[in-house]
């Protein structure tokens, strides 16, 4: 009985000890799993956050490019507007100059003229010019309200006066002052230092910011390249214009001594010649012009060439009175002289 209850209690012991080492095996498998889970959770977290922090770097690269981006569309955007700009005033300045020349002409044809036909011509040209003139001067910074305009008849004094101008002109440029009959716009000499210094500033901001200051370089370096190149081409639009000037001046200069040395009829007819001529290039000119100036300028130019085609029309029709009237004057002086 007592051997029974020992090999009884040995086996409830064995039962219990395997039972024990089981539970132990089943809470270790437990805890492992729950550690690899928590690895699993833990790994996929860290992946989520890389993953978050490789987003934010990617949106702090792509800000630093939209910035630049925009400011390269502001600057060419302002660029084309001040381009605009110029060349209305370079367009505006330079008709403002023929069209003083067609007053100029006028008014010497209302002191000359025969025919009372010529003589109402050129004062409805002196009107209507001047009127353009006034339209024009709203675009341009020259308005040449002091170029003499009378007593050119002499060549020698219209190129006399043109070397004057550029010479001073020249010295403006020099100097980097402000050149008034230019519309006393500041010479590029100026703009040309200020974009050195702004190089001389771009390298001190690399050596002292690294990366950033590269890009700052960069960006105050095309700032400065652009600024020197729109000094440049207002430059060359203003070497353009001086040039005009001095055509302008010639051209008024031989138009005065050819129209100085006729008289009565030939001078008549002197001057509508001119006038055909010059009517046909303007409305041709004007035409071309059209289509480069801003919406503003247009509207003046079309107005502009629908009078020129007018006063084309006008002279056309006063030529072909004034040679039916010579040549019915060439008759009678050739019966006169028959009898």
């Amino acid at each position: 009985m007592k051997r029974s209850i020992a090999i009884w209690s040995l086996a409830l012991g064995i039962i219990g000890f395997v039972a024990g080492a089981n539970a132990q095996e089943t809470r270790d498998t437990k805890k492992a799993d729950n550690n690899q889970n928590n690895a699993q959770r833990n790994n996929a977290q860290g992946n989520q956050n890389n993953a978050q922090g490789n987003q934010n770097n990617a949106q702090r690269n792509q800000n630093p490019q939209a910035g630049q981006a925009g400011q390269a569309g502001a600057r060419q955007g302002q660029g084309q507007a001040g381009g605009a700009g110029r060349l209305d005033d370079f367009v505006a300045s330079c008709l403002i100059l023929e069209n003083q020349n067609e007053v100029a002409a006028a008014k010497l044809a209302q002191q000359h003229a025969k025919s009372s036909d010529v003589k109402s011509f050129a004062q409805q040209m002196e009107k209507d010019h001047s009127q353009l003139i006034s339209e024009l001067e709203k675009y341009a910074q020259n308005d040449f309200k002091n170029r003499r305009l009378e007593g050119r008849g002499s060549e020698s004094a219209g190129a006399g006066d043109t070397g004057r101008g550029d010479q001073a002109g020249g010295a403006s440029r020099a100097s980097g002052k402000a050149d008034p009959a230019r519309g006393g716009e500041a010479r590029p000499a100026a703009g040309t230092a200020a974009g050195a210094n702004q190089g001389q500033a771009g390298q001190g901001q690399v050596g002292q910011a690294g990366q950033a200051g590269q890009g700052q370089a960069g960006q105050a370096g095309q700032a400065g390249q652009g600024q020197l190149g729109q000094g440049q081409g207002s430059e060359v639009l203003h070497t353009q214009l001086q040039i005009k000037h001095e055509i302008a001046d010639q051209c008024l200069s031989s138009t005065s001594k050819e129209l100085s040395s006729k008289k009565g009829e030939d001078f008549d007819q002197c001057y509508i010649g001119l006038q055909i001529a010059m009517h046909m290039k303007m409305i041709d000119e004007l035409k071309v012009l059209e289509r480069h100036v801003s919406q503003q300028l247009q509207g003046t130019l079309r107005d502009g060439r629908e009078h020129a085609e007018h006063h084309l029309e006008q002279a056309k029709k006063i030529m072909d009175s004034l040679a039916s009237n010579s040549g019915g004057n060439k008759n009678r002086d050739s019966k006169s002289s028959d009898k």
